[in-house]
């Protein structure tokens, strides 16, 4: 299970969306390793021999700016976080 912002359309801030990991697709220009994706990051770890779940979920949780960076959660966001561990 991985828990990361989303931003998805028909959501509200704080929603949470269970998305199977087939909804994204891997990048298609890595010029360094903070563009990596999950997809990607999964077909080169089982090329290198690493073990990769069968199955991964992705819980996400709509935010309302994607484009701020802080440490701080905004409170719809932060309400979700819980709930999001289930």
């Amino acid at each position: 299970m991985v828990i990361d912002a989303v931003r998805l359309d028909g959501l509200s801030p704080g929603e949470i969306a269970l998305l199977p990991m087939d909804r994204f697709e891997p990048t298609s220009h890595l010029t360094m390793g903070h563009q990596i994706d999950l997809p990607t990051a999964a077909r080169l770890g089982a090329e290198m021999g690493s073990l990769f779940p069968e199955e991964v979920v992705i819980v996400g949780v709509q935010v309302a700016d994607d484009l701020t960076v802080s440490e701080a959660c905004t409170p719809e966001v932060a309400g979700a976080i819980e709930p999001a561990r289930g």
